[in-house]
Parts: structure tokens; sequence; C-alpha cells
């Protein structure tokens, strides 16, 4: 019985490895990649031909991925499609014909600076049947970089710390690594870093979170134009407590860029010579915490701005800063085209006039203390004391059409002098808070009232001149110079055409006498 349990071992085993020799055995290794660039650093426009080329024994199939940034790169053609990051390759050999070496080109548009990682992944059928072997491609990647000519390559830091943690050596934008030991306590690095390019990219990696033994976080900066640049921390933690692993000591470091603005972090912008200011206001260098930072100031300094950046967010937001508490505050303003009205608070000493009263609104945000007309038919107006270009004036916000406008007839006071009354206001002082338009239409409409004047007075002179010329002529006239009827008019003597008149008369009396007559005649005969 022993023995033919035993045969029938043997048999099934025999049987087993006898399959083996016959059917295909399918394994999985890793095959050989390439990818090729014909530069590694392009301009925005370029197109960029990239080549991925598979190397096996006998490769019938290849299928592969090709991975990159969409936001640098764009796909044009080669492959099987692509699109949104991904470029697809799917290529059949013969089998009878297999090949050593696939290559695959790929063309894509550069379209922006920045880098790309180009990387492969997928498989293909090697071998000739039946010893026909799928691979696993490796997974060979490469990167290419897109410059802007016209935009800056700096990625140098402007700043590098840790906080609470003494970077050994110190800082400098030319030094990429650092060693630093720290004590077995320490459990916890943050890295704080600062580019030296206001619009250039900075990001840490590795965790914040310090192993025993050695630790290494990262700082990689990407300048405009898509120049990187790579700050290397090593951190050593110590596995004995409290034995730092070094003979330098710990010391404890503020980071001189964060700030907290209502229980929030910011950072603070060190470089703010890109960022589009105020009108009216400058770029200045200030010291702060022992380092430099630049602020934006108004010819008359009224206002010190700073720039912050709240954490995960790149709008950069204008603050003020207060040196007795070291408070931040965030600067209240409204923006109208081209200009930019800080919203103030009238000055202690000033005062408005009576019919006006303290209140409060929402503007862009922002609670602000203004006033408001004691008319209620003015309830939708608010005024408030603004800063712009300059000069400290009232505006009137209608709330109802979120409108701001400067209204000069408010004017504020003094506390010690009696409110100005609107009777005591001068044309002058009117005129100047005039519109350019109205100007225009004021100083044309008393053009045009002097010329009418001007010409009603002519008019008047003219016929005043013609009065006292009949006049003159009438007062030097000598009536007892000669008798009235010798008075000639025209060229003819009152008497003698009188004379004359009678003459005709006669003649015209004895003519119709004569045909008088001749007519009587004829009727008797």
């Amino acid at each position: 019985m022993k023995r033919k349990i035993l045969s029938i071992v043997l048999s099934l085993v025999f049987i087993f490895v006898l399959s083996l020799s016959i059917l295909p055995i399918n394994c999985f290794a890793q095959g050989e990649t390439y990818i090729n660039f014909e530069n590694k650093t392009y301009n925005p426009g370029d197109e960029i031909n990239v080549t991925v080329s598979v190397k096996g024994e006998a490769i019938s199939v290849v299928t592969l991925e090709v991975t990159y940034n969409p936001e640098v790169l764009e796909y044009v053609s080669g492959g099987t499609g692509g699109g949104a990051g991904v470029a697809k390759i799917y290529v059949t050999h013969s089998v009878a014909e297999p090949v050593t070496l696939s290559s695959h080109k790929l063309v894509f548009k550069a379209l922006k600076a920045g880098s790309s990682n180009i990387k492969v992944s997928g498989g293909m059928s090697d071998g000739v049947p039946p010893n026909l072997k799928d691979v696993t491609i490796a997974g060979a990647s490469a990167s290419l970089s897109v410059v802007d000519a016209t935009l800056s390559s700096n990625a140098n830091l402007r700043a590098l710390s840790l906080i609470n943690i003494k970077l050994t050596p110190s800082f400098s934008p030319d030094r990429t690594t650092y060693d630093v030991a720290v004590a077995n306590s320490v459990t916890e690095c943050r890295v704080s870093a600062r580019a030296a390019d206001a619009n250039a990219k900075v990001e840490v990696t590795g965790t914040p979170k310090l192993q025993i033994g050695l630790n290494t976080r990262t700082v990689v900066v990407t300048a405009p134009d898509g120049t990187q640049k790579t700050y290397t921390i090593n951190i050593t933690r110590s596995e004995t407590a409290d034995e730092p692993t070094s003979s330098d000591e710990p010391t404890v470091s503020e980071d001189p860029f964060a700030a907290t603005v209502e229980g929030a972090p910011y950072t603070i912008i060190s470089d703010i010579s890109t960022i589009q200011l105020f009108k009216g206001f400058t770029v200045k260098e200030k010291e702060f915490k022992g380092t430099t930072v630049t602020v934006a100031v108004d010819e008359a300094e009224n206002y010190e701005i700073f720039y912050l950046k709240a954490d995960g967010s790149e709008e950069f937001v204008p603050f003020t800063y207060d040196e007795e508490t070291e408070t931040f505050t965030k600067l209240a303003y409204i923006t109208q085209g081209e200009f930019t009205y800080i919203l103030a608070d009238l000055p202690s000493e000033l005062a408005v006039p009576e019919n006006y009263y303290r209140s409060n609104t929402r503007i862009n945000g922002f609670d602000v203390c203004c006033y408001s007309d004691s008319d209620s038919a003015l309830s939708d107006f608010y005024y408030i004391y603004c800063y712009n270009d300059g000069k400290y004036s009232f505006y009137r916000y209608d709330s109802a059409e979120n409108v701001l406008q400067r209204f000069p007839e408010l004017k504020a006071f003094k506390q010690t002098d009696a409110p100005i009354d609107d009777e005591e206001i001068g044309f002058f002082d009117r005129f100047s808070s005039l519109t350019v338009n109205a100007k225009v239409i004021v100083i044309s409409v008393t053009l045009l009232l002097v010329a009418a004047i001007v010409l009603i007075v002519l008019v008047v002179m003219k016929l005043f001149k013609r009065d006292n010329n009949i006049e003159d002529e009438i007062e030097t006239f000598d009536f007892d110079s000669e008798p009235f009827e010798s008075v000639s008019l025209n060229n003819f003597s009152f008497a003698s055409e009188t004379e004359d008149l009678d003459e005709d008369y006669d003649e015209s009396e004895e003519t119709d006498d004569l045909i008088g007559l001749e007519d009587d005649e004829q009727e008797e005969e």
C-alpha cells in the first residue's frame, strides 16, 4: 500500500514538471527605457521633440504612458494621443520579426516659463513564443525647463531660518547645504524661507516632525523664468536625551517675517518692489526685527504700509503696523479706477457742522466710522474722511449704488472755531471745489454775460450819441436871421415855392375855363 501511494505521488510530480516544460512561462521583469531631448532649456513657443525608447530582447507590443506638466507643456502630436498631462503610446511589432529597440517621438509646445518632469510608465511584451514575457517599464524620468528671457532668473533665497533652532552655518544666498544638530527633546523643526524675487515660488519639502537621527528638509526656489535652485538642510536629532551631537548649543530664533493677525498666520513680504502700489506711494527700506524690509510710504509719510500674505494665499494685503503694541492692522480702503481712498478717522481736534452726526457703516468689508445727515431723505448717504493722493477731504458714499464721490460741501473745523456757515463760503472756495466740466461751464456763461453787457452798452452809447447830434443841430440853428418865407429847404425857399404854386394854380384855373367854354360851344352846335 505504501509503495502504491509513493508511486502515485511520484507520478503527479513528474506530470507537473513536464507541464511546466511544455506551457509558456509568463514572468515579469523591468524593461530599460530612455528619454531624450534636443535641449534641456527652451523658450515659450518652442517646439520640443521628446524621444521615448524601450529596449528589450524581442519586443512585440509596447504600451506606455508619458506624464508631463500641462501648465508648461502642450501636447501636439505623436503616440496615440495626449492631453491634460498624459500622452499615450501603443505600438505592435511583428512577432515573427520583433525588435530590440522601440523608439517613439512625441512633440510638445512650450507654453510658459517653468519646469516639467517627463516620466514614462507602462509595459511591453518581450521575447519569442513560447518564451514570450510581459515586461514592466521601469519608469524612467527626465526634466526640462522653459525659460522666458523677459522674466527674472533669480532663484536665490533672501532669508532662510529654522524656528527655535539655530541654522548652522549662518545663512548665505550662495550656500545651498546646511547641517544642524539638535537635542533629543527637539521633536519638530519648522522652516521659514523667503525668495529674493517676490515673484519666485518657494516650496519646502520634508516633514516638520523629527525622527531620531538624520532628517532632511529641502527648499526649492523657482524663479519667474523657470530657473530652479535647491537648498538642503540636514537636521540630526540626538539619540540620547538632552545631548546634542554637536558642541554648538541651539539658540531660539524668531522668524522676523512671520506675523499673526487676529489669530491667523501671515507672512510679511520683505520685497514689495514688484507690487502695484497706491497712487502717491513709493517703496522705502525699513529696519524691522533685525532685518531689512521694504514698505510703501506716501510723500508726507502719513502712512507706512506693510504687505502681508496669508498662509495658503497668493494675495498681497496692505497692513499698518503699531510699533508700540507690535500689532498689524488691515488697512481699510476703497479703490475706484486709478484712485485708492484710505478710510481715515477724523482727527480729535476737528469737528463737523451740527446737522451731521457720527455713525457707522460697512464698506468694502470694513467697519467704517462715518457721518450721516440729519435729513432723513439722505439716509442712504454716508460722509467719510478719506486720504487720497496726498490730501485729506470728505467724501460722500452712496450705499445704494456703492459709489464714492468727493464732497467739498462738508468742511471740518477746529473745535475752538465756529462752524463754517455755507453763506460764509466764498465764491472762489466754491469755484475751486467744482469739477473741470463745471468750471468750463461757469467760465463760458460768465464770458457770454460779459459779452452781452458790453454789446448792450455799445448800443446805448450809439443811440445816445445820435440823439446828442440832433439836439446840437437844433440848438445851433438861427431862426431869427431871416424871414420865415426866405428859409430854404432842399435848395428851395418857402417864398418862391409859394409863388410858383399860386401861378400854377391860376394857370390851371384858366385852362379849365377854356376847356369848359369849348365844351359849351360844341353842345350848342
